[in-house]
């Protein structure tokens, strides 16, 4: 499984800067339906930790940062996002755990479908199961 970092445009003049996604623009490889965003994440807790049967994510750390997990079945990958003008594409069917985030951190995610409890797996070795039968 490949995950790379994608560069989010933006602007920067003497009075600061700005990073822009919207649709039709090629940054982010999917139309967006749903914005959310995480913060306030108390120290040595967890997010994440599931997986979207049909959903793909574009997540951000806005601010501060935060250290990533995706695991596509078979194998996983670590990442640390702390850059607001850096984003990755979360597939469908990866399970994705965030951890290690900093005491200012602000998670920013674009995703691809709005919200249904049907479209998550909240247990790993589901996960698991699922993508062995796939």
């Amino acid at each position: 499984m490949e995950i790379k970092k994608i560069k989010i445009p933006g602007h920067k003049d003497p009075r600061g800067a700005l990073a822009f996604v919207q649709n039709g623009q090629h940054v982010v490889p999917f139309r967006f339906e749903r914005v959310f965003w995480v913060y306030d994440v108390p120290e040595n807790m967890e997010r994440g930790g599931h997986a979207h049967r049909f959903c793909s994510e574009f997540f951000v750390a806005a601010h501060g940062g935060c250290d990533m997990e995706l695991h596509d079945g078979s194998q996983a990958v670590r990442v640390r996002l702390d850059s607001p003008d850096e984003g990755i594409v979360i597939p469908p069917m990866v399970w994705c755990r965030y951890y290690n985030c900093s005491k200012d951190f602000l998670g920013l995610c674009l995703a691809s479908n709005a919200y249904t409890s049907e479209g998550y797996i909240h247990d790993f070795q589901s996960f698991l199961n699922e993508t062995a039968e796939s």
